[in-house]
């Protein structure tokens, strides 16, 4: 329950009288602590905010049972940051909720710990932040590197020299943690923590864990490496990546895991923006040949993206033909009638991209095929066939306007 500095903050104050006439004052609680906490910390004043507020909340933070209202409590402290003086007392809660097993309190502490790390200096990063991720590493108990490993990319920038060497040894060390779920951390923090490494400690430190990561056991690791693959090519220089990290996104598009090849399938409008070359498409048409119907289906959605910079690529990298063997699935397969939907979306799509040749040699028996299905879906086809002609004539009268059609 509130202590000492409740009963001087106001309405605060005035509104706990009234709560025992709710059904549920700890409901009550959370409501009112989302809301007012700014409030009374302003109240208060920074001084007097870090005296007895923060005290006040670490009290509730050890006696309370309810989830809820430790992740309102964590999300607070993010947001007082400015209005406390001394905030060595609010790293010690946030690292108690650092520690706990709820996912949700965890991440709303890591989240305030990021917010208040960004505004602090060099010297109050090394003072109170960098030990208290370099404790949270040492701790045995798998939530404490859990939420370690989303905090290494705030601490690092602003560490002394010999704490980043700490911090890179630790992160080598939770990489080769037998817990999945500490993996799992470090493998979507990867991309953050390889934007703010030096780019020589980049190759030399990083790159045994990115190896390590990327070649895991679980396909949940891998799934999340290869985001962090994706968000490292907009920060690494280009020979790096077409070294490491462009063939390691390859090789996850070519993944045992049919779970791997689907997150990459979602991902190709992003490898377009994030790879020059051929690569996206050389993936993608791969993709559409995929014996999980799942992959093609979510590759076939990404074709138009990744042929619009290079018409040329669709046929003479043999998507076209992909395209033409997926109008041969059989429609009793699960998520078939899905799939040629898109596919008609797409052939759509890809008329005013590939030319006039490339759509009569391809394209249309494509839709001829997936007319002759079945009723229902043949008037769904008759109709993107429809729009397909008039948006097909259309491009063909802009382009040559004396033209007979």
């Amino acid at each position: 329950m509130p202590g000492r500095w409740w009963r001087g903050a106001g309405r605060w104050g005035a509104s706990w009288a009234h709560a025992p006439l709710l059904p549920d004052r700890r409901a009550w609680f959370v409501q009112v602590t989302a809301k007012k906490t700014p409030l009374v910390a302003r109240a208060l004043g920074p001084e007097r905010a870090a005296a007895e507020l923060i005290p006040c909340i670490d009290e509730e933070v050890d006696q309370c049972p309810d989830d809820e209202l430790l992740a309102c409590l964590a999300t607070q402290l993010g947001e007082i940051r400015a209005l406390v003086a001394d905030k060595s007392d609010m790293l010690l809660t946030l690292e108690k909720l650092c520690k706990t097993d709820e996912t949700l309190v965890r991440q709303a502490a890591v989240e305030s710990l990021q917010r208040i790390g960004a505004d602090m200096s060099d010297d109050e990063v090394n003072a109170g932040l960098a030990p208290l991720v370099k404790r949270l590493l040492s701790e045995a108990w798998w939530t404490s590197k859990v939420s370690a490993a989303g905090l290494i990319a705030t601490a690092y920038p602003k560490a002394a020299d010999e704490i980043k060497g700490d911090l890179k040894t630790s992160l080598a060390q939770i990489t080769k943690d037998e817990t999945p779920m500490v993996r799992r951390a470090v493998a979507t923090n990867l991309g953050g923590i390889c934007a703010v490494l030096e780019p020589d400690c980049v190759a030399r430190d990083l790159l045994p864990s990115f190896n390590k990561l990327k070649n895991d056991d679980q396909d949940s690791v891998r799934i999340l490496c290869f985001a962090s693959c994706v968000a490292m090519c907009s920060t690494q220089p280009e020979a790096q990546c077409a070294e490491f990290v462009h063939p390691a996104i390859d090789a996850f598009g070519k993944d045992a895991s049919w779970r791997v090849r689907l997150e990459v399938a979602k991902a190709l409008e992003d490898l377009v923006e994030a790879i020059p070359g051929g690569l996206p498409v050389e993936m993608c048409c791969n993709m559409l040949k995929d014996p999980e119907l799942d992959v093609r289906r979510f590759a076939l959605e990404k074709v138009a993206v990744v042929c619009r910079g290079d018409a040329d690529s669709a046929e003479s990298s043999g998507i076209l033909a992909a395209l033409a063997d997926l109008a041969d699935v059989d429609i009793e397969v699960p998520n078939a009638h899905l799939m040629k939907t898109s596919l008609a979306k797409q052939s759509l799509a890809l008329a005013n991209i590939v030319g006039r040749e490339a759509t009569q040699a391809h394209l249309i028996p494509i839709l001829v095929k997936l007319i002759q299905v079945r009723t229902h879906f043949r008037r769904l086809l008759t109709s993107f066939l429809d729009r397909l002609l008039t948006s097909f004539l259309a491009g063909l009268r802009r382009s040559h306007p004396s033209a007979p059609l």
